[in-house]
């Protein structure tokens, strides 16, 4: 009995989580047109016994290794074209820096 409550709760946190990312991605992308990385599910099964919170911890996990919640940080505002490219411009500026840095060693 606990152990089936135990997954229609974790079912419903993914579900909501998902609902959350779908809703974002299509508010950000002008309609309902996905790419496939966009319709990939993260799925995380508990085992036997193990509490519902190491699962949740286990589903963040995932979802950041799979980069899910920095898409939905970058999704959050609109930023124009211009200061995209000045920002990869910086970025490349930095690791250029250090790559020089470092190659003196």
């Amino acid at each position: 009995m606990v152990i089936q409550e135990a997954e229609e709760e974790e079912e419903t946190v993914v579900a909501e989580e998902e609902a959350v990312i779908e809703e974002s991605l299509e508010e950000r992308a002008g309609g309902t047109h996905t790419t496939g990385s966009e319709n990939a599910l993260i799925e995380i099964k508990l085992k036997r016994n193990e509490p519902v919170e190491k699962g949740l911890r286990r589903l963040k996990k995932q979802m950041i290794r799979e980069g899910v919640i920095q898409e939905l940080r970058k999704r959050r505002h609109y930023e124009k074209p211009s200061v995209t490219l000045r920002r990869k411009r910086k970025a490349a500026r930095f690791e250029a820096m250090l790559k020089q840095r470092h190659a003196d060693d």
